[in-house]
């Protein structure tokens, strides 16, 4: 029987002509919409893939659980995440509509800066990075 192994990580250059010197070759992991229901492998491959690959930012952008219910999960998976990932100048997020109070709530103790309707600068760089807050468009 063939085993089908997802990809989980995908690379992709991006070419910019005037991208300010201090960019080029920066680094940026993203992950979005992984609905954390369970452990699962997928979720240790990807620990592995962050501690294997430094990164200058990590950019989280939502709906990290599916259900209220599944918070608990959802902190360990980002706690093991946050462990892992060799990030240069930060890690910066924002809540999707399928995330609770309850898991804003225990995510806060995280080196994760959360951005709601808020920008910051990121130090290091000269990027301003923006969180905008669509939780309530279901």
């Amino acid at each position: 029987m063939t085993r089908f192994r997802q990809q989980l990580i995908e690379q992709v250059d991006v070419c910019l002509p005037h991208l300010p010197g201090p960019l080029e070759g920066m680094r940026i992991a993203h992950l979005t919409d992984l609905h954390i229901t369970r452990r699962r492998r997928r979720h240790r491959r990807i620990c592995a893939e962050l501690a294997r690959h430094p990164v200058d930012l990590m950019l989280l952008t939502g709906d990290y659980i599916t259900d209220e219910g599944q918070e608990a999960i959802a902190v360990n998976l980002f706690e093991r995440l946050c462990s892992a990932a060799r990030v240069r100048c930060g890690i910066y997020g924002v809540f999707g509509n399928h995330d609770t109070d309850e898991l804003h709530h225990h995510l806060n103790h995280l080196p994760i800066r959360w951005l709601k309707n808020s920008s910051c600068h990121v130090p290091g760089l000269p990027v301003e990075i923006c969180g905008l807050d669509f939780t309530n468009f279901g």
